[in-house]
């Protein structure tokens, strides 16, 4: 399984280089000069869960929000580029919870809206053809937070509710994922959000031993480079 694996690393790698030695260079310019751009796109944001009772069922859903920022895209050789972005991140999820009581099932099904200051530090390698690959570290600075949620079972109730003082501020994290840059600086992306911290404050008076979440993120969005199309 090695064997193949690296197989396969060398076979990309050598298709990569044969690319870059035979397609006309992207643009000469971009090489060279580092470009601002804008970026936004959709979010599909989900909450990683562990540590919960065995006597209640909890599950995870996607929940569709946006994002939307700055960037600087910094040539650093020939085929790599660095690019730092400020990015505000709407995230959170949908989350049911089942919890077994002597009296009976209680439901509760709320969504989680927690929004980012994002700040990705990604570094890119980019072909002559306009693909892109991309990869690097993600810090977050939770600004608002907010649970809605609706409770059946022993009774039904409906509450909204700032829960941004039993969550952690800083959330850290990794991105990686792949686009396409045209001749005019209007480009295209998808990228995947993996965080590593628990988003519960572990110090907080609320928190419930064990239990953790942490965000995932898919997106894809559209982005321009100012000053590219010449």
């Amino acid at each position: 399984m090695k064997k193949i694996s690296f197989f396969a690393l060398a076979l990309t790698a050598t298709v990569f280089v044969n690319a870059q030695s035979k397609q006309p260079t992207l643009r000469t310019e971009m090489e060279v000069t580092p470009r601002l751009g804008i970026k936004g796109g959709v979010n599909l944001a989900k909450m990683n869960h562990e540590g919960y009772s065995s006597a209640s069922e909890f599950e995870s859903k996607s929940k569709t929000s946006y994002n939307g920022g700055l960037f600087i895209n910094i040539p650093v050789g020939t085929n790599f580029r660095f690019q730092p972005e400020v990015v505000y991140s709407s995230q959170g999820g949908k989350n049911t919870q089942v919890i077994q009581t002597p009296t009976g099932n209680i439901t509760s099904k709320y969504e989680m809206d927690l929004n980012y200051i994002n700040v990705p530090l990604m570094l890119q390698l980019q072909s002559t053809t306009g693909v892109f690959l991309e990869l690097g570290p993600q810090f977050g600075y939770l600004i608002n937070a907010k649970n809605k949620s609706i409770s059946s079972g022993a009774g039904t109730s409906n509450s909204e509710m700032d829960i941004k003082d039993q969550l952690n501020k800083l959330d850290i994290g990794a991105s990686g994922g792949i686009g396409y840059l045209s001749r005019i600086g209007l480009g295209i992306n998808a990228r995947y959000n993996y965080g590593f911290t628990n988003v519960l404050d572990e110090n907080n008076a609320n928190y419930v031993s064990g239990q953790k979440l942490k965000n995932r993120v898919y997106q894809v969005g559209l982005f321009f480079q100012f000053g590219a199309a010449k």
